[in-house]
């Protein structure tokens, strides 16, 4: 598996790329992200690590998958393969999450699955939302999701759960096991 620890120079520096290559200010991307000008501008000099939702956030203003901007150039084409390796997938990692893309970006395979493993304790304090609808399996431990205006929502090991797209949400382990949880969205 190729984890991708956030080096901040390696995302920086493809961060800017992108951002030129699409002809955006600093300001016109935190604006459609939702981020501060300023904290754009200390990604791109690798002088601050995004964590992976703020990450997700910054590349769907720049139309860009989180596996895809973190893909190895000289991949084999996916579109051929019928088996993919774990120690070809690509893993995210963060000090109490961790995400694991079972596909690479292609325009060819319109699913987005992960395996995600949440440490004990884990409280992600930053809304997320995610651009397409959300399907998901609960494996071990529990997983809480909060909605604002909605509530609170448990599943369990064996429970599913769906998010509707672009449904602000938070997700946390209360629990005092590892959560994994295996998700899809479809392109």
């Amino acid at each position: 598996m190729k984890s991708s620890a956030f080096d901040v120079k390696t995302v920086g520096n493809r961060l800017r790329r992108l951002r030129k290559r699409l002809g955006l200010s600093m300001r016109e991307l935190a604006a459609r992200a939702d981020v501060a000008a300023s904290f754009v501008s200390r990604i791109e000099a690798g002088k601050a690590s995004p964590t992976i939702m703020t990450l997700q956030k910054i590349l769907e203003a720049l139309g860009v998958e989180v596996v895809e901007f973190f893909q190895r150039e000289d991949a084999p084409d996916p579109a051929r393969q019928v088996v993919f390796k774990n120690s070809d997938m690509q893993a995210l990692c963060e000090d109490d999450r961790r995400w694991v893309f079972a596909f690479p970006s292609h325009p060819d395979i319109n699913l987005v699955m992960t395996y995600e493993e949440y440490q004990p304790q884990t409280e992600l304090v930053e809304l997320e939302r995610h651009p397409r609808d959300t399907y998901g399996q609960v494996l071990s431990g529990q997983l809480t999701i909060e909605i604002p205006a909605r509530g609170t929502f448990t599943a369990k090991k064996g429970d599913a759960f769906f998010l509707k797209a672009n449904t602000p949400h938070t997700s946390r382990n209360s629990g005092n096991s590892v959560l994994r949880i295996v998700a899809a969205q479809i392109k």
